[in-house]
């Protein structure tokens, strides 16, 4: 749902058919978060289910929980037990 309203981008390919891609997607810089430690198990939509992170009924928002740690993600080759934290977007 996140990616909704980024444009596709037709990509031609070498087995002659056009295949669409979504366009690159600018992530949000957020100023204000919380920290909350990592336990070896945690998963971002577990995080995001929590009541005291972003409500009842928000497993959706955790792609928020992803955006604001995007770049440790990428750097830790997605594998979350090497965090021992996670920045929590402030949403109002």
């Amino acid at each position: 749902m996140w990616m909704a309203q980024v444009d596709n981008v037709p990509f031609p390919w070498l087995d002659g058919y056009t295949y669409n891609i979504k366009d690159m997607k600018e992530y949000p810089t957020y100023d204000e978060f919380v920290k909350i430690s990592m336990k070896q198990d945690d998963r971002l939509d577990e995080i995001a289910s929590r009541t005291e992170v972003f409500g009842e009924d928000s497993e959706a928002l955790s792609y928020l929980i992803f955006e604001a740690n995007v770049e440790k993600i990428v750097e830790n080759d997605f594998d979350l037990n090497k965090f021992h934290e996670l920045r929590i977007p402030v949403v109002t």
